[in-house]
């Protein structure tokens, strides 16, 4: 009995999980929680939405009552979000029949879309973007409308933010309808102890799983290109995995909030692992994070989170793989290019494009690294090159493979990309590399990478100049940007 019991539940849950890829498919990130904050199911973009989404919903339940169909919108990193493009939509949802509108509802919805950001050089959050802290926008069917006009013409606010927010809450609106239909067709169970089972089940089988990695402990530091001290305890034992930031330092531009370290924490090691398990509260029992405040992994206000929860987010993944190569050796990695190579031209009447590169993933003891492959970043479609020349006065004269730019050895680091783009018009350029002038170093004899770099060749002559790890530069109509991401290192002697 207790067998068919488990088999049951085990098909249960299976059926629970193929619903909610069918419910998120059309978000990038997205999250369901309980009225506890706990997360039912996690679906990520990038690795700050694995510790931001449940971070975000934890602070608006503590300030505000979330009643059934009620939508508050938030970006503020320091309210538990993400970057301050990153717009988050959290619903109020009853899926037991539950209609007291004078008590908060049993789930919340939470969404997040993420706008294409503006470069900014700051030493301030507030410079960074436009704030909006936990802010009620649909409350008892009726729609702030005048609230979000007032907030879009900030100069700082995300083009499209109205349209995007009203489109965005119409789909939460037809998702949260199907979910309900669905659970009374299907019989779904969302009772606590359901729900509590759920999550036991999740935590054993990811135990079960992290236990097939060797235990043990090592302590690890690296020094940023800035001078900046990153430093790890990591401990594996008992079916938990522990991380101990203790030691780093303050950070010039690398600024994690804490839902970001751990975010970072546990994408990670699922990364190792390999799970197919839903992401829900039973895995997050697994990890304990201990980031100290006003340190580079947890950033106090008002520093300016964008670079830290882009690439900083990815450098610190990188460091965690290179430390459980110490205890694991039969999961050691090379390491790997952590910037996006972000870039900004800003043309006249607010026009601008943003892009950025991928780099080449690390190789590692059991294969090649990936050509041009962030593994921390979900990327979402993006317009065609034909459709960036016509919405833009510029040319993109190459985009390629970034060739003999991954770390030789018996497995071969991935390539990065290399991109030119001329543009038609006077211009000022932005971007942003981090560790632009450290090589992904190789392991275990593997060669190092090509670093990124950027260069600028100005219209009718040959020379390019190569330019600083960031920067702002007036571009004059046929002047080329070229900008070329990192290889990952390889790994293993040559043969």
């Amino acid at each position: 009995m207790a067998k068919s019991k488990a088999m049951n539940s085990a098909f249960y849950f299976a059926q629970l999980k193929s619903y909610f890829n069918f419910w998120f498919e059309p978000f990038q990130a997205a999250a369901l929680m309980t009225q506890e904050n706990q997360p039912v199911h996690i679906k990520y973009q990038n690795l700050p939405d694995i510790g931001t989404l449940p971070g975000v919903a934890e602070v608006v339940s503590r300030y505000l009552q979330v009643g059934e169909g009620d939508v508050v919108l938030t970006n503020d990193p320091y309210s538990g979000g993400s970057t301050l493009t990153a717009l988050n939509l959290l619903m109020g949802v009853n899926l037991e029949g539950k209609t007291n509108a004078k008590s908060p509802a049993e789930f919340t919805f939470c969404v997040r879309v993420n706008m294409k950001p503006h470069l900014h050089m700051t030493d301030t959050i507030e410079d960074e973007g436009v704030r909006i802290p936990p802010t009620p926008i649909r409350q008892g069917g009726k729609f702030n409308t005048e609230l979000l006009k007032i907030i879009s013409e900030h100069p700082h606010c995300p083009k499209n933010f109205l349209t995007t927010v009203e489109a965005v809450v119409a789909a939460m609106d037809r998702k949260v309808e199907q979910i309900k239909r669905d659970t009374q067709a299907a019989h779904l169970d969302w009772s606590k102890p359901r729900l509590k089972e759920l999550f036991a089940e999740t935590c054993k089988h990811f135990t079960h799983q992290l236990e097939h990695l060797a235990s043990g402990e090592v302590e690890k530091e690296m020094t940023l290109e800035s001078g900046e001290k990153l430093k790890l305890l990591l401990t594996l034992e008992e079916g938990k995995a522990k991380f101990d930031f203790t030691g780093s330092g303050p950070s010039a531009h690398l600024h994690l909030t804490y839902g970001a370290t751990l975010g970072a924490c546990i994408g990670a090691m699922v990364s190792v692992i390999n799970t197919n398990l839903p992401l829900n509260a039973g895995i997050f029992e697994v990890f304990e994070v201990r980031a100290p405040q006003g340190s580079l992994v947890n950033a106090k206000y008002p520093a300016p989170v964008y670079q830290g929860l882009t690439d900083g987010a990815g450098l610190l993944a990188n460091f965690i793989l290179q430390c459980l190569g110490e205890i694991d050796l039969q999961h050691r990695f090379a390491h790997a290019g952590p910037s996006l190579c972000s870039f900004d031209l800003e043309f006249s009447n607010n026009l601008h494009f943003f892009d950025t590169l991928e780099p080449g993933m690390a190789a590692s003891s059991f294969g090649r690294g990936v050509d041009a492959l962030n593994p921390w970043q979900r990327s979402h479609l993006e317009p065609s090159i034909e459709e960036i020349e016509r919405r833009y006065p510029l040319t993109v004269m190459s985009c390629s493979i970034r060739q003999k730019s991954g770390g030789s050895g018996n497995f071969e680091g991935g390539n990065g990309v290399t991109k030119a783009i001329t543009v038609k018009t006077n211009c000022t350029l932005r971007w942003m590399i981090t560790q632009a002038s450290q090589k992904p170093e190789g392991e275990q004899g593997g060669k190092a990478a090509s670093c990124a770099e950027l260069y600028i060749q100005k219209a009718g002559q040959k020379e390019r100049e190569k330019m600083p790890a960031r920067g702002e530069f007036n571009m004059k109509a046929g002047d080329t940007v070229i900008m070329h991401s990192s290889g990952g290192g390889g790994y293993g002697g040559a043969a």
